[in-house]
């Protein structure tokens, strides 16, 4: 694995045990952390063609759909739902 696809790995998870503390701390998960989650997912698994991008896409909006029903009928956060759309953008 190239250097750069374990340093993203790092930071992705990195990023994810902060936004887990800061969540059971504040009860709140900062706009950033799943920002960087779908940058460093980028980073990890970049699309190499058309196909996987709109694969990748698709997957996005399924993990949404199913994440806002959930959050519409208040079985999950508003957090957690934007933490799971920034693991998504990895795919």
């Amino acid at each position: 694995m190239p250097l750069a696809s374990l340093l993203a790995l790092f930071v992705f998870n990195a990023i994810l045990v902060c936004a887990a503390v800061y969540d059971v701390r504040h009860y709140r998960i900062p706009n950033l952390a799943p920002a960087l989650l779908a940058v460093a997912g980028l980073v990890l698994a970049a699309p190499d063609s058309l196909g996987e991008a709109l694969s990748r896409t698709g997957s996005l909006a399924l993990v949404g759909l199913i994440a806002g029903a959930l959050w519409v009928r208040g079985l999950l956060g508003g957090g957690d739902l934007k933490l799971l759309a920034g693991c998504a953008v990895g795919g």
